[in-house]
């Protein structure tokens, strides 16, 4: 760049790239000067857009980084190559990065939902956020526990010592309507509230790819099935080579939604994704091995619960949280549960429950 060029335009590198999307992104992208804004008034970065600003603080806050010890699948594998929530994470922001610069959506708006999609998650995956969803539920809490609603909460209310990441208002929406649960595909991606962007919808979809090819390469790894096991439908050459399962999903999401002008799957590939589904709850999810540990688990999260519950001196030493009323006081023991990693929630219930032997000095 010359010099002429660098002192004779006074726009930051900010305003340079948020004129860039408005000329190159698509009509229905999201357009970072079109943002709806932050939940509170906060000064422009001059080199970085919104969306590029909500990426950084999610990828530096503590709970992104907590999430490195948080279970996908497999409780506490005996093994380094099983997913954790965190490279679950990683793979849905690549899988949707990848699909939004091909079809010329917000890739930083993308990235950031991504990498947030999951902070909220509990430890012990889907089987902690069960157990303390019934908790918050016989509590009369209406939700009680959804990941993605306490994902919300934590980029809102609890990052920062209470003050929140202050994200903008598309990043937080793509967040907390990214999941459906485990329904099929195809209510998930056409019914109940959907993102109100197409990154937003784009990582929806990214989110079910990711886990659909990485719980067969770990259940594969982690000899509950074999290549042999999976069904003919699926193509004999995907059974040779399972990760061109991901491929051939990804192909085809770029493709139709290029053809459609939105985000959107076609019905073969919708069946596929479902059949899929069906495969691993019979399969993986449902598997003995897979389970085994709840009952251990579940006794885990109660107990820490109801110990902070129903013992004062405890919550003031752990939770460390103001509260103004009992309510107050019960969302905060269980935002508490919910930040820890697995290895910190088995170490707390050691700590309070399984007694230690003597020692005289």
């Amino acid at each position: 760049m010359d010099s002429k060029e660098n002192t004779g335009d006074r726009k930051s590198f900010r305003e340079r790239y948020e004129a860039w999307e408005c000329e190159y992104l698509v009509p229905n992208a999201m357009k970072s000067v079109d943002s709806k804004g932050r939940q509170h008034d906060d000064k422009p970065c001059s080199i970085r857009t919104i969306f590029q600003q909500d990426r950084d603080r999610i990828l530096h806050c503590k709970a992104f980084r907590r999430l490195k010890h948080k279970t996908q699948v497999f409780i506490a594998p005996d093994g380094d190559h099983y997913r954790t929530r965190l490279t679950h994470t990683l793979e849905v922001g690549a899988i949707a990065r990848t699909a939004s610069v091909a079809l010329r959506l917000n890739e930083n708006l993308t990235e950031a939902i991504a990498l947030g999609h999951d902070i909220g998650h509990p430890p012990f995956g889907h089987s902690g956020e069960k157990f303390l969803n019934q908790i918050m539920v016989d509590r009369g809490f209406d939700p009680g526990f959804l990941h993605n609603i306490q994902s919300v909460r934590i980029v809102e209310k609890i990052e920062n010592d209470g003050r929140g990441l202050n994200l903008a208002f598309e990043t937080r929406d793509g967040i907390e309507f990214h999941t459906k649960g485990m329904d099929d595909i195809s209510t998930g991606i056409s019914e109940g509230t959907l993102p109100c962007t197409e990154e937003g919808r784009l990582v929806r979809i990214a989110d079910r790819f990711a886990y659909l090819y990485a719980d067969i390469e770990d259940a594969i790894r982690a000899e509950l099935i074999s290549l042999n096991e999976i069904p003919l439908l699926f193509d004999e050459w995907l059974r040779e080579k399972p990760s061109r399962i991901l491929d051939r999903l990804v192909e085809q999401l770029i493709e139709h939604s290029y053809n459609a002008g939105c985000i959107s799957l076609s019905d073969e590939t919708i069946d596929f994704m479902d059949n899929l589904k069906d495969f691993l709850l019979d399969t993986v999810y449902n598997h003995p091995k897979v389970r085994e540990m709840e009952p251990q688990v579940k006794t885990l999260i109660y107990s820490l619960f109801e110990r902070f519950e129903t013992n004062p001196d405890l919550y003031d030493e752990y939770v460390k949280l103001e509260y103004a009323n009992e309510e107050k006081r019960q969302r905060n023991i269980c935002d508490y549960i919910a930040g820890m990693t697995d290895q910190y929630a088995i170490m707390i219930f050691q700590r309070l429950f399984v007694p230690r032997t003597w020692e005289h000095f």
